[in-house]
């Protein structure tokens, strides 16, 4: 993409994020109305919910408690007697002021409880609708209807009842009494927003609580919703209202209802909220969205004529930076060069021509496939295997690996590339860094050579002593950390002096050699052998015990003395004395264990050679 072009793109993005603001901000318009249908709909809730839920559970709450106490006295008193009645019923009525009495009616038509007045001789338990109830439920607890309680004193009351089937000999039904007055005096603490009110109905749809005091159960009786203004709008709205529901209330007129069933009795609150609460923000929201849109359109258009400003600046600079580096990347001494999406070849700097013998980029770019062999070390085809990383370079943004390049004589170059992603003149490319490993080969190898002779014994190949000492010092540490044992072999070649007398030095060194490969043969091949000095090897084998120090030492002496020695015209005859010494303490040094090991090799000696002798552990 060249300059004019990026401005062109350039001017038409700004035109487009101001036409882009000016429909989102009709779409905005648009879904206002939800918005703001949202908001008021988690305002109005929120305020009801606070005050409904605890009112909810506060009555749920009574009544859950008021049957506790009758499942439980359903179980004593049968066993306790009938004179225990009174005195449980007066201490638990102290205890829950809502409780209005607590009583058991027979099927005498008896009545026993806590209340100080009972109702006169011609009273008849067993027709009062509270006993009906519970002895046609046999055993369920039973919540009743608001009714009008026969003791003056009490006024209406619920019951939470349950009957049983022998009590002092009789049938007989328990009942707890709640007081309706309690009820309605803590339904009427809360004052919901707008003045909006609470209405408690039970499951009969008869009213527990209203705030207009001639709906409420009284002397005059229990009053049905349905029998009220509205009380048939009212049910069927009740019935539906899970969230929010529309209803005409003789009161506030437009108004919402929300309705909240209290659990433990099948009872249901029911919250009426004035619409004003609800529709009065609605402009102040609309003014409030119309002033922040027109002022969000003014600042986008400023923005977006800021945005032009500096991306044409940044342009320029970008073409100027271009430049730049175009001439950084030609003066480099490393290799580079550019490859499109597509894998072609589109750019290179002086240094690859000078690395290939080359005349100019041009000839570079078009032989560029001729500069690598057509297989690569590993056996993969050259163009796949380029194609392949390149493509694992645009995913990651940046690899590096080594790859072998070739001169136009077929000379190979040993190199390693870096592919890194960039964004060159507008497109994705790929640039590649080529470094000639043909010098730093040579070095590596030449380092790899002075340290294996550095820890290299140069006759034979083994390990010298110092890299011997180094090791089994760290191995020696490294046992005694996990508490596992440590053996060492100390090997002599029996009448090694007589064979460099006899044949010479260069015969005793060729004895030397076999004798070290015929040793590893016998070993692991991780094993480490060490010449101690001399005719002098040792053998450290960490994490052994004694059994498999023995056997592994049996084995090398075996192999050394199975068969001759055969070098040049001579057949030799070469035995070994081998001491061998194990230690599974925690303070031990190295040399503690080559003095035992020693021991053993000169017991060994002294008791005829060719044999293998343990120094016992300590």
């Amino acid at each position: 993409m060249n300059y004019k072009t990026k401005k062109s793109f350039m001017m038409k993005l700004a035109l487009s994020i101001i036409s882009l603001s000016v429909l989102g901000l009709l779409a905005m318009f648009i879904i206002v109305n939800t918005i703001v249908r949202n908001i008021i709909y988690e305002n109005v809730t929120g305020i009801a919910h606070r005050d409904v839920n605890t009112i909810s559970m506060e009555i749920d709450a009574w009544f859950d408690i008021s049957n506790h106490i009758v499942h439980n006295l359903s179980r004593v008193w049968p066993g306790l007697g009938v004179e225990f009645i009174k005195p449980i019923s007066d201490n638990l009525i102290a205890e829950y002021d809502y409780i209005a009495d607590i009583y058991v009616g027979f099927s005498d038509g008896s009545i026993i409880g806590s209340g100080a007045e009972v109702p006169g001789e011609d009273w008849d338990s067993t027709t009062r609708s509270w006993y009906i109830d519970a002895h046609r439920a046999r055993g369920e607890i039973v919540i009743t209807s608001p009714y009008m309680s026969a003791l003056e004193n009490l006024g209406i009351i619920t019951s939470v009842t349950k009957w049983v089937p022998d009590m002092g000999g009789m049938e007989a039904v328990i009942a707890v009494s709640i007081d309706i007055d309690a009820v309605v005096d803590m339904t009427n603490r809360y004052r919901l927003a707008g003045g909006g009110y609470l209405i408690l109905i039970d499951q009969h749809g008869e009213i527990v609580s209203h705030p207009n005091t001639e709906y409420i159960p009284g002397t005059a009786g229990i009053m049905n919703l349905v029998d009220i203004p509205n009380g048939e709008m009212l049910v069927e709205k009740i019935a539906s209202a899970a969230h929010l529901e529309m209803i005409d209330d003789v009161r506030f007129g437009s108004s919402y209802i929300m309705t909240f069933p209290l659990n433990s009795t099948g009872w249901t609150l029911a919250a009426v909220l004035p619409a004003t609460e609800i529709t009065d923000p609605i402009s102040q929201y609309l003014l409030i969205i119309l002033l922040a849109f027109a002022a969000i359109l003014v600042v986008l258009f400023i923005l977006t004529m800021i945005f032009m400003s500096i991306l044409t600046r940044n342009m320029e600079e970008s073409k100027v930076a271009e430049e730049r580096l175009r001439i950084i990347i030609d003066n480099m001494p490393l290799v580079s060069n550019f490859r499109d999406k597509d894998y072609n070849i589109i750019e290179c700097n002086e240094a690859s021509v000078k690395l290939f013998d080359l005349s100019s980029k041009e000839e570079y770019l078009q032989r560029f496939f001729e500069l690598s062999p057509e297989y690569q070390p590993d056996g993969r085809l050259s163009t796949e295997k380029s194609e392949a990383l390149i493509k694992e370079a645009f995913e990651k943004g940046s690899i590096s690996f080594e790859w072998m390049h070739q001169k136009l004589n077929g000379e190979p170059i040993p190199t390693e590339v870096t592919l890194t992603s960039v964004d060159w003149r507008g497109e994705n490319n790929v640039i590649a860094f080529v470094r000639d490993l043909s010098d730093i080969n040579k070095a590596v190898a030449m380092v790899e050579q002075l340290e294996k002779a550095a820890f290299t014994d140069a006759l034979t190949g083994a390990r010298n002593r110092r890299y011997f000492i180094d090791t089994a010092e760290k191995e020696l540490t490294n046992s005694a950390e996990k508490e596992q044992p440590y053996s060492l072999i100390l090997i002599d070649a029996d009448h090694f002096k007589k064979v460099n007398d006899t044949y010479g030095h260069p015969v005793g060194d060729e004895v030397l050699k076999i004798l070290v490969a015929r040793m590893r043969n016998s070993l692991k091949k991780d094993t480490m052998i060490a010449r101690y000095g001399g005719e002098e090897f040792v053998v450290t084998l960490p994490g052994v015990d004694q059994l498999d120090v023995l056997h592994a030492a049996e084995r090398i002496r075996k192999s050394i003395e199975a068969s001759a020695f055969h070098i040049d015209d001579l057949e030799l005859k070469v035995t070994i004395s081998v001491g061998v010494a194990s230690v599974t303490a925690q303070f031990v040094t190295l040399q503690d264990i080559i003095n035992n090991a020693d021991k053993a090799l000169y017991m060994a000696k002294q008791t005829g050679r060719n044999k293998v002798v343990y120094y016992p552990s300590n």
